[in-house]
């Protein structure tokens, strides 16, 4: 059950496996009446959705940068409500595709240096014209060509390597750089899943904080509180820090069709029902 309001999902335009019209088509099976798409650096998705909006739905554009820290920490941060016209805006998501291909080439050398891997030319080009390559589609090759049985397996044994960790963290567009580009663009940088995504590491309150801080001197304006994957202590947590720093409350599924089991509108692990008026982000967006 959701609250009709659902901030974080992403689409075939980059790890999701939804087309445009599929994702709308689900979200009105679950009467989600407020949502935006915020695929991984691309707004390729966000505006091929807007195109076929019904009159009845209220979408938001959105984007997710893969951004790294100046303590060289990972971090997601989400745009809402952007200019996608706008100069430097378009210049980090340009930095942010360019730092995504690097990733993938380290990958693709890895399988080959480190496991033996190698896939068929059609299968390189396939990867390489991709919008925004992740994970999902190398696991899917490695799942093609029988190394693994399962995404879950093929990230963790092949693509997620502590030999390249380092490598992979680089290739990151600068969080300075994102957030700047979205204010750029008149719109709302907001931290993603800020305690930890799926399969990531959960921070500890120290660590949080200080990246916090750092986020907010670039000029972060809001955090993703309510998500799929937190209990009730953390979203608590969240909510009261975000009105400790008086930055924006956000939320949302990280919905990726069948990539991830998660649905649309599911923004906490403990069943409650999520109404937008919990997410103060929307008075701004919407």
């Amino acid at each position: 059950m959701n609250g009709g309001i659902d901030l974080h999902m992403h689409t075939k335009y980059s790890d999701g496996t939804d087309s445009e019209s599929e994702l709308i088509d689900r979200l009105r099976k679950e009467g989600i009446k407020y949502f935006s798409v915020t695929d991984h650096d691309t707004i390729e998705g966000a505006m091929a959705v807007k195109k076929i909006v019904p009159e009845d739905m209220n979408y938001v554009p959105g984007i997710e940068f893969s951004c790294r820290t100046s303590d060289r920490g990972k971090v997601h941060i989400l745009g809402y409500n952007y200019d996608e016209n706008d100069k430097e805006f378009r210049m980090a998501i340009s930095e942010g595709h360019f730092m995504r291909i690097e990733k993938l080439e380290i990958r693709l050398k890895h399988l080959k240096e480190d496991h033996g891997i190698e896939f068929s030319d059609e299968d390189y080009k396939y990867v390489r014209s991709l919008t925004s390559t992740g994970k999902p589609h190398l696991a899917m090759l490695l799942i093609k060509y029988g190394y693994a049985e399962s995404k879950k397996e093929a990230i963790e044994k092949y693509i997620d390597d502590k030999k390249i960790k380092n490598d992979v963290t680089d290739t990151r567009i600068p969080s300075e750089d994102a957030v700047s580009g979205i204010l750029s663009g008149g719109g709302i940088p907001v931290w993603a899943h800020p305690l930890g995504g799926i399969n990531e590491r959960r921070l500890t309150e120290e660590e949080f904080e200080g990246r916090l801080k750092l986020l907010i001197n670039e000029g972060l304006k809001g955090l993703e509180c309510w998500y799929s994957l937190y209990n009730e202590d953390e979203v608590e947590f969240l909510i009261k820090t975000a009105e400790k720093y008086d930055i924006l409350i956000s939320g949302g599924s990280d919905y990726h069709g069948k990539n991830k089991k998660v649905a649309p509108g599911e923004l906490n692990n403990f069943g409650k029902v999520v109404p937008k008026e919990y997410l103060n982000i929307s008075k701004c967006i919407f």
